[in-house]
């Protein structure tokens, strides 16, 4: 059943109960034809009963709306939180990679230092080396 019916199986199910008395009074009398007073009351509270039932699918629909549009909200908020979660992540990695490409830069440096360190000694050792020959050959 659709939610637009429900208003209306309301409406036709609580003419009927209210008809009722009136009908077994005029099944009492075995009248078929109701006189025009008892007409125009029906009549009347038909008109009442659909105003009645017009302002309860109304007050539904909107509350129908009212519900869609908290949940499209809900759902707005949770998207927006999942993205700054998202966010927050991906800085805190982009962080975390550029803190271990410092590490790997620094050990760099630190292995070139060491590299140039080394050369300078054996260079300074080659040399004093060649100083020991060419002292010694002259003696």
């Amino acid at each position: 059943m659709a939610i637009l019916t429900v208003p209306k199986a309301i409406f036709d199910h609580s003419l009927k109960l209210a008809r009722l008395p009136l009908d077994a009074v005029l099944a009492m009398f075995d009248n078929s034809d109701p006189s025009a007073e008892v007409a125009e009351m029906e009549r009347e509270r038909a008109t009442r009963l659909r105003a009645e039932a017009k302002r309860r699918e109304s007050k539904a629909e909107e509350e129908l709306r009212q519900k869609a549009e908290a949940e499209r909200r809900k759902r707005e908020k949770a998207t927006q939180k999942a993205k700054r979660a998202k966010d927050k992540r991906d800085k805190a990695a982009q962080i975390e990679k550029l803190d271990a490409k410092e590490e790997s830069l620094e050990a760099k440096e630190t292995a070139v230092r060491a590299r140039r360190e080394a050369e300078r000694v054996k260079a300074a050792a080659a040399s004093a080396k060649q100083a020991r020959k060419d002292g010694g050959a002259g003696v």
